[in-house]
């Protein structure tokens, strides 16, 4: 998932989010695990502010060091 920066801080993300959740919902999901860098940290923030918390980390093949994050849906 990715905002253009142009677009960034706009609620887009959020509302992407938000989407995939639903879905997720619909097909029976509990759990949704994602990840993102280190370095992304506005990304960090939208996730910690729609109800994922860290639950490990870890690195990409590329190198770059990730963040692994859960939530459980209602």
């Amino acid at each position: 998932m990715r905002v253009d920066i142009r677009f960034q801080s706009q609620g887009f993300g959020r509302a992407m989010l938000r989407a995939l959740e639903d879905r997720a919902r619909e097909l029976d999901y509990r759990t949704l695990h994602l990840d993102t860098t280190t370095k992304q940290a506005p990304a960090q923030r939208l996730y910690g502010s729609c109800g994922y918390h860290e639950v490990g980390r870890g690195t990409y093949p590329s190198g770059l060091q990730m963040i692994i994050f859960e939530k459980q849906l209602e």
